[in-house]
């Protein structure tokens, strides 16, 4: 994952290549390094501290450990020219690359995989950090964009807390957390991204003008969910779909089992929503 970068925080990364192989993108990363006595190449070391990361550990000692202990696997795309580099390189590099520039190359290299996929579903979410349980004022979280057929994340954008799942459990909120929600911080990474030709997801949460307005400068579709937050929208698409399914309109109809139980889905499709200019 990356963050967004806080000089330009609205900049767009587009690209378009028939090789989006991680390693390639790599390699285009400018090595700090003297060539004296340089024992591993630039690509090989961030590589494998990205898929160390990828496990959920982002330690040094366990770079260096999940290396020694995947070398076989990894020396099937990396060149190990001297085998695994040590946690000391590996803090090493991380010290002196150019993270602006470490952020522009992994973004284009999502934005490639992404593009791999035509009509990509984006969901956006927001999800508290591990080890922020306790008060109030110790919440922590993100709001995340996930590419669900590419399996990865788009990027993410860090929030004082989860508004409306505190909301739901009856807590009030302290003011800070108020003001520096996922409502407004969903609109910012819709704004950062390359999102032409996806379809945008987003809870109730995101259900609202000004991520509508975003998806669709994006040239992106969207699909947000309306809830019990917004009563007055609620009813009023309610009270509309009621309509259309009382005049026959049609169904699809889904059948799962799912978490020890039946699931039966039915979806309703309405396409005449002139009615909304105003809501």
């Amino acid at each position: 994952m990356f963050r967004m970068a806080k000089k330009n925080p609205t900049v767009r990364y587009e690209y378009v290549s028939p090789d989006c192989g991680l390693v390639s993108f790599l390699s285009e990363i400018e090595d700090p390094r003297r060539d004296h006595g340089k024992r591993h190449k630039l690509e090989d070391i961030l590589t494998i501290a990205l898929c160390t990361i990828l496990t959920g550990h982002s330690e040094f000692t366990e770079m260096e450990f999940f290396g020694e202990l995947r070398e076989d696997w990894l020396s099937g795309f990396l060149e190990l020219p001297n085998g695994i580099p040590s946690h000391d390189t590996f803090r090493n590099v991380f010290c002196a690359i150019d993270p602006e520039a470490f952020l522009e190359v992994f973004a284009r290299w999502t934005c490639c995989v992404r593009e791999k996929s035509s009509g990509e579903i984006i969901a956006f979410d927001g999800k508290a950090l591990r080890g922020t349980k306790g008060g109030q004022d110790n919440i922590r979280t993100v709001v995340g964009a996930w590419a669900v057929g590419a399996g990865i994340s788009l990027g993410q954008v860090d929030v004082e807390g989860k508004s409306n799942e505190w909301e739901r459990s009856g807590h009030r909120l302290p003011s800070r957390i108020i003001h520096s929600s996922q409502i407004t911080a969903l609109p910012k990474l819709l704004e950062f991204l390359d999102l032409k030709g996806c379809i945008v997801t987003a809870d109730a949460m995101g259900c609202q003008k000004e991520v509508a307005r975003r998806a669709v400068a994006a040239r992106a579709d969207y699909v947000l969910a309306v809830k019990g937050n917004q009563p007055s929208l609620l009813e009023q698409v309610s009270g509309y779909l009621d309509g259309l399914i009382t005049d026959g309109l049609e169904v699809h109809v889904s059948e799962n089992q799912a978490h020890g139980r039946k699931e039966v889905r039915r979806c309703w499709v309405a396409d005449q929503l002139g009615w909304m200019g105003g809501a």
